[in-house]
């Protein structure tokens, strides 16, 4: 019987390595280390419950292995759970109880180990709870697996408990994934998870791979000096509107045709012209923050700083005009622009960020994604991406790899 039901205890842990270790015979394998292609785990107490997962290299190098279970590359096992083993249905039977979604992402692959780690850390808690289910969301066909969703039940007798769960959560979470450098995301599992009404994006190192401000001084032969103001700001080591008007001084009288000359240069983070295709026929809406970033994704809202320039146009003026958008004015934008949508719930909006200065909007956001971010960012945002593609954010609203596809194949 294998069942990664718990009581608070550990017992989920205990029994799954003691399944591994039951399969390794007197043979010592380091079976913590070794990279998934797929895993499937369910439970449910009135059916036969089951464990299935498959091995995408050979289990040890030196000596091979007999064992059926981890044979050949792409050997796997499936483990059938006595139905018996709860008359009652544990998922409704812990009192007081949220759904938790864990979600674990890595270009590099995800090992057994760190499932194992995951569940464990779940036990730390020293709550009830109970694993539902553990799943690929990650393309079946491609080895190995790079994208997991574990979904758990943990005790919490009130809402404000269960939102000191979740922190608790995402703090554990953070800590695992950073010593791992995977990306280990908790959140409820809810209907708001997948059914997001409005996604709000930085511009600059985020939609885009570059800096624009950096881009403009670049041509303007004066990229260091703007380069080093805007590391310090994006690391929250100054006030972004200071240094807006420091690097704005520094362009005062350069061409302003350098702005027509940078729109060929500028390069979309990789995955984002599918993300943004993704979300929008799921019905989301979005609120970038340039005009040229908005034609080209097709995006419904776009807010920027407005760089001044003399009467005559042709010169850099060497200040904005109009609101300057920081990082209050970006969390109030993303708030109006969802009271405006009618979005009663926001939890059914999102704010994804590099820098110090997306913090306040990632904040009122239901979720704040940190997309490969400064430190500073990362340690308070819900969730994080460091990896190449800024596809991956689809699987943190749950959808597999297969869903994924058919929203970008949609006629």
């Amino acid at each position: 019987m294998f069942d990664l039901g718990c009581t608070g205890k550990g017992e989920l842990v205990t029994q799954l390595v003691d399944e591994l270790h039951s399969h390794s015979n007197e043979i010592a394998l380091d079976w913590s280390s070794l990279k998934l292609s797929t895993i499937s785990y369910t439970f449910n107490s009135n059916k036969a419950t089951s464990l299935a997962l498959s091995i995408c290299q050979p289990l040890l190098k030196d000596q091979p292995l007999t064992l059926a279970l981890f044979q050949r590359i792409q050997d796997s096992f499936a483990h059938p759970i006595n139905p018996q083993h709860e008359s009652t249905d544990v998922l409704n039977n812990i009192k007081g109880s949220e759904l938790y979604a864990i979600t674990l992402i890595s270009t590099d692959g995800l090992s057994l180990g760190i499932i194992v780690q995951v569940l464990s850390s779940i036990a730390s808690l020293k709550k009830k709870h109970h694993v539902c289910s553990i799943k690929t969301l990650s393309d079946p066909d491609k080895e190995p697996a790079t994208a997991i969703d574990v979904i758990v039940r943990i005790e919490s007798a009130a809402s404000k408990n269960s939102a000191e769960v979740l922190s608790a959560l995402r703090s554990i979470m953070y800590q695992l994934g950073s010593s791992h450098r995977i990306d280990i995301t908790a959140q409820f599992e809810n209907v708001f998870r997948r059914h997001k009404r409005l996604f709000v994006f930085d511009m600059d190192s985020t939609l885009i791979q570059q800096e624009v401000i950096d881009e403009i001084a670049r041509h303007a032969g004066i990229v260091d000096q703007v380069s080093r103001i805007t590391e310090s700001a994006m690391r929250g080591e100054i006030d972004f509107r200071d240094s807006l008007q420091q690097r704005v001084l520094l362009l005062k009288g350069h061409p302003a045709s350098i702005l027509d000359e940078i729109r060929s240069s500028i390069v979309f983070s990789p995955g984002v012209k599918d993300l943004c295709v993704a979300l929008k026929r799921l019905g989301c809406g979005f609120l970038p923050l340039a005009r040229y970033v908005q034609a080209e994704l097709r995006l419904d809202y776009a807010f920027a700083n407005n760089l001044k320039v003399t009467d005559d146009g042709k010169h850099f003026a060497g200040s904005t005009s109009g609101p300057v958008v920081d990082a209050s004015r970006k969390a109030e934008l993303l708030t109006v622009i969802a009271q405006a949508e009618l979005i009663d719930h926001m939890d059914q909006v999102v704010a994804v960020g590099d820098g110090a200065n997306d913090l306040q909007m990632m904040t009122a956001a239901g979720l704040g994604i940190a997309y490969n971010a400064k430190p500073k960012v990362q340690q308070q945002a819900d969730a994080r991406i460091n990896q190449p593609s800024m596809l991956h954010v689809l699987y943190l609203m749950g959808l597999q790899w297969k869903e994924i596809q058919d929203l970008l194949q949609m006629n």
